[in-house]
């Protein structure tokens, strides 16, 4: 299919001088099977890191509100510290 794919454009088949030539050998069950282990993982951490992003967008929030609403003599306690 490479081949046909390359000849089809003009261009070389630059799979069969790739140094990892071997990952695309296989029959189609076991690249499907890889693949979408590869994209469980890519998704899990997609959730992962976007969680992530709102638990410390919604820590930021809590601490503005704790510091300016709730005690504000707070914040030039902390830069008395600092």
């Amino acid at each position: 299919m490479v081949r046909r794919a390359g000849a089809l454009v003009g261009g070389q088949n630059y799979f069969e001088r790739f140094p990892f030539a071997g990952v695309f050998v296989g029959n189609e069950r076991s690249r499907r099977a890889c693949f979408a282990a590869d994209m469980a993982a890519a998704v899990s951490l997609e959730h992962q890191l976007m969680a992530a992003a709102i638990a410390a967008g919604l820590l930021g929030l809590f601490l503005a509100w704790l510091m300016y609403i709730k005690r504000p003599d707070q914040p030039k306690k902390l830069a008395q510290i600092v």
